[in-house]
């Protein structure tokens, strides 16, 4: 994996991080506490979506989580 030149992370199904390498904590300026199996991934979310990641960050709290929620279903209905 870290070998790679793409990034990759792998959600469970719960959305917590299986695995994730370097190069995609490095592309997305991941904080190492983010960027570790086990993590949250919609703590990842929030944190992406208040620095603006997908455009402007949600007005209040109900709508960052009506977006992170949003974004979980769609990376979790995603097929290759």
């Amino acid at each position: 994996l870290e070998t790679m030149a793409d990034g990759l992370v792998l959600w469970g199904p719960d959305f917590r991080v299986r695995l994730v390498n370097r190069q995609l904590a490095r592309f997305y300026a991941i904080p190492e506490a983010l960027a570790r199996p086990g993590a949250d991934g919609r703590d990842l979310l929030r944190m992406m979506f208040r620095r603006g990641d997908y455009g402007a960050p949600p007005a209040d709290a109900a709508a960052l989580e009506a977006a992170v929620e949003a974004k979980v279903r769609d990376i979790l209905r995603a097929t290759g």
